[in-house]
């Protein structure tokens, strides 16, 4: 039986977007940036990766859309970027929690992040992968200013108080 995750997207540039997929576990890297890249709107051609990450979205190996020309028989111990055709999902996400980022603009680090929600036996009736929920515009895949302003509910609920000054107008006999 096949095995979905529900994978969930953020993106640190607008609060307010959000994916959830649902895919099969046994998806390839590249199958799952092609099918990202439809549903937002994304050139799948630009250089873009996926990265393994921590619980503090640091990264750490690196799969590209691209072949890089690195061979890990190179150099002993060494590891350079494999190409996604060549990894399945459930190679580097394996559990709940499991967390990857997806560099979209490389040259503006910029990256949506992805964390495993659930992991389930496939339902009858759905055709995998599939956009499970989606809210909010995703960011532009080339201009980050292309939102205006990036929908923070921090901004939002802060924008009341621009103009404090600080205590610079009080003094200790007040």
């Amino acid at each position: 039986m096949d095995i979905v995750m529900k994978l969930r997207v953020l993106s640190d540039e607008d609060d307010n977007f959000l994916r959830d997929y649902e895919v099969n576990s046994d998806i390839s890297l590249k199958r799952l940036h092609d099918f990202v890249c439809e549903d937002l709107g994304y050139d799948p051609h630009e250089l873009s990766s996926f990265f393994t990450s921590d619980d503090k979205w640091e990264k750490h190996y690196e799969f590209t859309s691209i072949d890089m020309g690195f061979d890990d028989d190179d150099v002993e111990g060494a590891h350079g970027p494999m190409t996604m055709d060549n990894v399945m999902l459930m190679q580097i996400a394996k559990e709940q929690g499991d967390r990857l980022i997806y560099t979209f603009d490389q040259l503006g680090d910029r990256s949506l992040f992805f964390e495993v929600m659930d992991i389930y036996k496939a339902k009858g009736g759905f055709d995998y992968p599939r956009v499970q929920l989606a809210n909010g515009d995703a960011p532009d895949q080339y201009d980050e200013e292309a939102g205006g302003h990036s929908n923070s509910i921090f901004d939002e609920a802060m924008g009341d108080y621009n103009y404090f000054e600080g205590d610079d107008y009080y003094s200790d006999d007040e």
